[in-house]
C-alpha cells in the first residue's frame, strides 16, 4: 500500500516557554508556520520554524528573520 499513511510532525506538541505548537498552519520554500496555544488562558499565537537545511546560511537567516519581523508589526495593522 502506498500513500495514505499518518504522518506525525515532530513539532506538534513541542513546548516553546509556556506555549505548546498546536497545528500547521502553512509551510513554504523557508519554513513552516505553526499555531501554538497557550494552555490556562486559550490565546493562540503564530510560530515560524526555519528549515534545517537554511540554518547555515547566513543570507536566507537574515531574510527568514526580516520576514518575522515585518509579520509581528503587520500585526498591529489589523482589527483582530
Amino acid at each position: 500500500m502506498s500513500g495514505g499513511g499518518i504522518t506525525t510532525d515532530p513539532r506538534i506538541g513541542l513546548e516553546i516557554g509556556d506555549y505548546v505548537v498546536t497545528e500547521l498552519v502553512a509551510a513554504g520554500g523557508m519554513g513552516a508556520v505553526y499555531r501554538a496555544t497557550h494552555p490556562p488562558s486559550g490565546m493562540t499565537k503564530i510560530v515560524k520554524f526555519i528549515l534545517a537545511e537554511f540554518v547555515a546560511n547566513l543570507q536566507v537567516r537574515e531574510r527568514f528573520e526580516r520576514e518575522c519581523r515585518a509579520a509581528v508589526r503587520l500585526k498591529g495593522h489589523t482589527n483582530r
